[in-house]
């Protein structure tokens, strides 16, 4: 059997996925630079992802842990000083660079409340916790030698 024909008059149809693919496909070659700044900038935030994942879940990630946390927002700054010069597409690397950094910023240490918030002070009555020094009196005074010896010449 022979399928119904298709009138050929009725534009194609628009695909969920089309606008999408509009808007990163390139108008023109890449170069290298472009690549490697737009190659970085995703390996990094699935970087950032991995590290939400599996930080304190598995032991096979204890090593990257040691990394310090503010890399979680100084890697895209960097890349954002360097986006500009993307000129195909660094508007789209700078909206993924903020997106990286915005979701890395809770777990990168900073704590920008701290700028406008004071923590108030102890109740009367709260614990708190001091480091003695021993008093001058208390400690052993090692007596003096003497440093006088006799010598004997033979």
């Amino acid at each position: 059997m022979l399928a119904p024909p298709v009138a050929h008059d009725e534009a194609p149809r628009s695909r969920p996925w089309q606008w999408l693919w509009r808007w990163l496909r390139p108008r023109r070659r890449w170069c290298w630079g472009t690549r490697l700044v737009l190659s970085v900038s995703v390996a990094w935030l699935l970087f950032v992802v991995a590290h939400l994942l599996a930080s304190g879940r598995t032991s096979l990630w204890a090593p990257i842990d040691l990394m310090p946390p503010l890399m979680l927002l100084a890697v895209p700054a960097v890349l954002l000083v360097v986006a500009p010069f993307a000129r195909p597409i660094r508007w789209r690397v700078m909206v993924l660079l903020v997106a990286t950094a915005a979701v890395g910023a809770g777990h990168s240490g900073i704590n920008l409340g701290y700028l406008w918030h004071t923590p108030p002070p102890a109740p009367p009555h709260a614990i708190s916790v001091s480091i003695c020094q021993p008093s001058p009196c208390s400690t052993v005074r090692p007596q003096a030698r003497s440093l006088s010896r006799s010598v004997t010449w033979t």
